[in-house]
């Protein structure tokens, strides 16, 4: 699984910075066109989770102790909250485009959402590099 998750992350990166740049009709085009979900944030979402995936896999299981427990745990809990995502920003946005009209605080809440998706797997590492480099200092 960390190889297939190792390898298919850059591929969806390359794949969504493809579309993102060269071939954008493609991401407004719906993937149920009853519900009209959008091609777009269906390859975002999947993104996110994939991130979230990946993060969890580079992170370093040689020594288990509480303090790494409690962090593979809250990057376990971000890759629920990024498969999640989607159907949390529906609940919020109350159609699949995710578009917030005249809801700010909706807006915000889905932003909220999302950076906490991205930032978490990035404080916990940053954690764990501040913690190394006390073990490593402390006499």
């Amino acid at each position: 699984m960390k190889k297939i998750n190792i390898i298919l992350f850059p591929v969806l990166v390359i794949f969504t910075a493809y579309l993102l740049f060269i071939n954008t009709d493609l991401l407004a085009r719906s993937i149920i066109p009853d519900r009209e979900l959008p091609f777009g944030n269906f390859i975002i979402w999947l993104l996110l989770t994939l991130y979230a995936l990946l993060m969890l896999q580079l992170f370093p299981q040689k020594e288990t102790n509480a303090v790494k427990t409690v962090m593979v745990k809250i990057l376990q809990l971000n890759i629920l909250l990024a498969l999640f995502w989607g159907l949390i920003a529906f609940l919020l946005s109350g159609n699949w485009t995710f578009s917030f009209k005249n809801a700010p605080l909706e807006f915000k809440s889905w932003l909220i959402l999302t950076a906490l998706v991205l930032l978490t797997p990035l404080v916990v590492y940053a954690v764990l590099f501040l913690r190394n480099l006390w073990k490593r200092l402390k006499p």
